[in-house]
């Protein structure tokens, strides 16, 4: 019992003497773990003519396809089922708005940058214009949302300080340099053709990078991140005879797994001779910047792409097969924040 319940338990009863508490003991009768079954959604033929639908009109995305290798029950509620959630209006700032309206504050800041030069001047001489388009975005935009108490406020001065914090990195990063900027928002894209029941099938795939930048012949594409980034998540190496290659394409190192898929679907745009990164902005961790790193590599060569390619093509190949259903995960930490819990029972 909290303690405002038990508070007016002990009081209302010598403000008004006529008052009868009484108390109603409720059992619920619950499954045990070990009983639980998993949910299972076969591939139909009207499922898998779902699917190729959605690959073709829409096309599979990094985080599509990261919660296909977590939660494939998650995967198709979410893109086969096209269940919705409810979206009510927001009193405090979720994670993705965070996340949204960073996003949306840098490129906002770096459209008269692109397809020019940036230089550690041009960020010197524009803090104060970034921490206004912050502001102006929060107070138009995101009118919804309550940041001048509580807790609204405290997020917004953190993200207020992640934005200085990016200022400050940019600073570093540009001292006695400067980086083209490629693209903001990129729309990236590409296909693969498989044989499918003896018919020709285009896969799309599709994304969008916070950032493409250039310098010294090194293209970087950034991605921005708000959340937790550990460096050690997007290194790829062998142990012991264990090649962390394949853990990107079960439930472990989703960031690795989208950074590669940003670079194979840029391959073929970036300029010949040019070397290629893919990384994270961990704005969380004062903007520093953590690049992918396959075998002590920085830089992602042609080999690792024909590879991740082939590993792609397999995972879509496991999703179009018939005889592999979609089945709900075991019930661990993921479940607890997963937005389809109440369907699923966890």
């Amino acid at each position: 019992m909290s303690r405002f319940i038990k508070q007016i338990e002990l009081e209302l009863p010598l403000i008004n003497p006529n008052t009868s508490i009484t108390h109603q003991e409720i059992q619920f009768k619950f499954q045990s773990e070990d009983n639980l079954k998993s949910i299972i959604v076969e591939k139909t033929p009207e499922i898998i003519d779902r699917i190729t639908t959605y690959a073709l009109k829409k096309g599979f995305s990094p985080s599509s396809l990261n919660n296909l290798k977590k939660c494939s029950y998650f995967f198709y509620l979410q893109k086969i089922a096209e269940l919705k959630i409810d979206d009510t209006i927001e009193e405090h700032m979720a994670y993705n708005t965070q996340g949204t309206i960073i996003h949306e504050t840098l490129e906002e800041f770096y459209k008269e940058y692109l397809n020019k030069n940036i230089t550690k001047v041009d960020i010197e001489n524009s803090k104060n214009k970034i921490l206004d388009i912050f502001n102006n975005k929060i107070s138009t935009e995101f009118e919804n949302l309550n940041t001048e108490t509580g807790r609204g406020l405290i997020t917004k001065k953190i993200l207020e300080q992640y934005i200085k914090n990016f200022i400050k990195a940019e600073i570093e990063y540009l001292d006695n340099k400067q980086c083209f900027i490629l693209g903001l928002e990129e729309e990236l894209s590409r296909k693969i053709s498989f044989t499918f029941e003896n018919k020709p099938l285009e896969i799309n795939f599709r994304g969008s990078a916070d950032r493409i930048d250039m310098h010294n012949n090194t293209i970087r594409i950034v991605d921005y991140k708000t959340g937790k980034v550990d460096s050690k998540d997007l290194s790829i190496y062998e142990y012991r005879g264990q090649d962390k290659w394949e853990n990107m394409f079960t439930d472990k190192y989703d960031k690795a797994f989208q950074l590669m898929m940003y670079a194979w679907m840029y391959w073929e745009k970036k300029e010949s001779g040019a070397f290629l990164q893919s990384g994270i902005s961990a704005l969380k961790n004062n903007s520093e910047y953590y690049p992918l790193e396959l075998y002590k590599q920085y830089t992602i060569s042609e080999e690792n792409i024909i590879r991740f390619e082939a590993d792609l093509k397999q995972l879509i190949e496991e999703l179009l097969d018939s005889e592999i259903p979609f089945i709900q995960r075991d019930n661990d930490r993921i479940c607890n924040n997963c937005e389809f819990k109440g369907v699923c029972g966890r």
